[in-house]
């Protein structure tokens, strides 16, 4: 139990870290592309404004010379508004006319437009450090302009065209090239983005390869760590079973002298309904308390388990004999069908005491007939355990192998139990590295082993 819990901490763990990791990576490179693929654009863009070329005196606009030219346009609004306050008494008629002739005031003035910086990875080193080419269809020739780039002859480029027209998209990649498409200049513009391109791929590389070198180290930190994390509840459940070990031995004797006591009564006094009832609880808490002595010393011998091959096939039929006086009480009938030479490496007193609890459980709540099969299945062993009953329930399936459960209606059954039967196969098949299972299909409770 204390080894699958370190597995399923150390699992839980890598499983967050990796989540963790791979969101990273993903956010930071998706970034880093979009962040490339519009330091492409804004250099199509100046390319379009000027057809397809850098301007020979091309200078990037800076913030600041943006504020000075807001300022400049400001105060020589101001200065043109008191010049007109000033001559405003004797040219009033004149403007007038002026105005009526031109529709209104300030109809034949056209407001100066704000440039617009240049974005910070453009700058007068770009025209000299940029790869590209141009593609444009004048009345029906097309003029190609491949002197900026060596890489691209004249009909690629005429051919990276006719595809970035047929995409219908305005942007888009052609390989390591990102174009731009201008449809009212019939122009297509191709920057060389081979360079930017591979340092992002470097970057994903080296990301993942670092994200990976991260996983490994904190799995093995985890992993040497987790045994400190388990450690105090390895230490609770050592302190349970040891508690249950101690119980079950000490209830023994008083439940002894109690039994030993109450037959000398009997036999004295004779019998009566205290004794009877006496007896009948003694005889149900020597039961438990062997159960309990059984799920402990199970949980005790999980590391000290003496396993060997010895034919499953002989043990079934063996159970089966000794529990047929049991299943066939009452006229209910065991039908049985064991497949001969399956044969099991583990621990044979322990898949002895698994089936004995499974028949046991079968024999007390099977109304007309219970079944034993034992199979191969491949290279794997199927154990099927079923038996006809009233007592079924959703909840009993999801609960059927937790320790002390016995569902409503198996209490007002009659049927005396202590709800550890189903617990104790449930340990050895986990100790085996089996799988076990309930299944309901009507009134039948069916059982299914895998080894």
């Amino acid at each position: 139990m204390i080894k699958k819990l370190r597995i399923l901490f150390v699992s839980i763990t890598m499983l967050i870290v990796l989540v963790v990791l791979s969101s990273l990576i993903t956010v930071i490179n998706v970034t880093n592309f979009s962040r490339i693929t519009d330091n492409a654009d804004d250099i199509l863009k100046i390319l379009s404004d000027n057809d397809g070329v850098f301007a020979p005196d091309f200078k990037p606009i800076t913030k600041e010379e943006v504020t000075d030219s807001s300022s400049d346009t400001e105060q020589g609004s101001e200065n043109e508004n008191e010049a007109t306050e000033d001559n405003s008494s004797t040219e009033d008629e004149s403007n007038t006319e002026a105005d009526s002739s031109l529709g209104g005031d300030g109809a034949g003035k056209e407001e100066d437009k704000k440039p617009a910086p240049t974005p910070s990875h453009i700058t007068i080193e770009t025209p000299f450090e940029t790869r590209y080419f141009s593609v444009k269809l004048v009345d029906e020739q097309t003029i190609v302009d491949i002197s900026h780039t060596l890489s691209v002859t004249r009909d690629e480029a005429i051919s990276f065209a006719k595809k970035a027209f047929q995409a219908g998209d305005k942007h888009g990649y052609h390989n390591s090239y990102r174009y731009l498409v201008v449809k009212e200049k019939s122009l297509v513009i191709f920057i060389d983005w081979s360079r930017q391109l591979q340092t992002a791929n470097d970057f994903l590389l080296a990301s993942i390869l670092w994200a990976i070198g991260g996983a490994i180290f904190v799995f093995l930190l985890v992993a040497i760590l987790s045994k400190r994390v388990v450690a105090p509840i390895a230490e609770a459940y050592e302190r349970q079973r040891r508690f249950i070990a101690d119980a079950g031995h000490e209830l023994k004797t008083p439940l002894t002298i109690i039994s030993a006591n109450n037959e000398l009564l009997e036999l004295t006094e004779g019998e009566n309904e205290y004794t009877s009832s006496i007896s009948k609880q003694v005889t149900k808490m020597t039961t438990m308390v062997k159960n309990l002595s059984a799920l402990a010393s199970i949980d005790a011998s999980a590391r000290r388990a003496k396993e060997s091959d010895f034919s499953l096939s002989a043990v079934c039929t063996e159970l089966s004999k000794l529990f047929l006086p049991v299943m066939t009480k009452g006229g209910r009938r065991f039908d049985t069908s064991i497949e001969p030479d399956v044969d099991f490496y583990g621990d044979e007193a322990l898949i002895r005491q698994m089936l004995s609890s499974l028949l046991e459980n079968a024999g007390k709540y099977a109304l007309s007939y219970t079944s034993l099969s034992a199979s191969s299945v491949g290279k794997r062993i199927q154990i099927i355990v079923s038996n006809d009953s009233t007592s079924i329930n959703e909840d009993s399936i999801n609960h059927c192998f937790e320790r002390f459960y016995r569902s409503d209606e198996a209490r007002a059954s009659g049927v005396e139990g202590s709800g550890i039967g189903l617990c104790v196969a449930k340990e050895i098949v986990d100790m085996h590295h089996g799988e076990i299972s309930a299944l309901a299909e009507g009134d039948i409770f069916t059982i299914k082993i895998i080894l």
